[in-house]
């Protein structure tokens, strides 16, 4: 997973002889990552892509589809907010925390756009990249939406649901 985020080249070989004969069998694990670098590699970053090396190679493919699909929506959401094209690059997404679940990935951090540092935190289901839910303040001053705020409850209430914890380290439902 490291050299597939961060590798500018795409070697066919590599990963065939990686994952061997399960790889052919899921042709999510043949698409390219064409933002390579755009994650910036903190400890966390590197230790969540080692983390998720060691997974059964469903949940790698459903992780590597919701991080190509948390950049684009983070891109998306950025762009929408501030009603001007953002466009991210290298660097440009921090990921400072994560949490694994049994069924999926909690990752915290910010994204940069626009001069300014916006918090992010998205879920990475690692059964079903549908469910991938993503949270960003894209606002001109920052401040969460009330539509936002809703976005932030209900994955929330997912991550509990996930058995996983928020902020208050809440473990369980109230």
């Amino acid at each position: 997973v490291i050299f597939w985020l961060y590798g500018d080249v795409w070697d066919d070989y590599y990963y065939r002889t990686w994952y061997g004969s399960g790889w052919g069998s899921y042709p999510e694990m043949q698409i390219p990552f064409r933002r390579p670098g755009v994650f910036y590699p903190t400890v966390a970053m590197r230790d969540l892509a080692m983390g998720v090396s060691e997974m059964p190679i469903r949940e790698q493919a459903n992780f590597r589809v919701g991080i190509i699909g948390l950049a684009n929506t983070l891109e998306q959401k950025l762009s929408d907010g501030l009603a001007t094209p953002v466009v991210l690059g290298r660097n440009d997404i921090v990921v400072t925390h994560y949490q694994m679940l049994e069924e999926a990935v909690v990752l915290d951090g910010f994204v940069s756009a626009d001069a300014r540092q916006f918090p992010f935190k998205a879920l990475l289901d690692l059964q079903d990249p549908n469910g991938n839910l993503v949270f960003v303040p894209a606002t001109s001053d920052g401040e969460p939406t009330p539509e936002q705020l809703a976005e932030l409850q209900v994955l929330n209430e997912r991550i509990l649901q996930l058995g996983g914890s928020v902020d208050d380290g809440t473990k369980e439902l109230p």
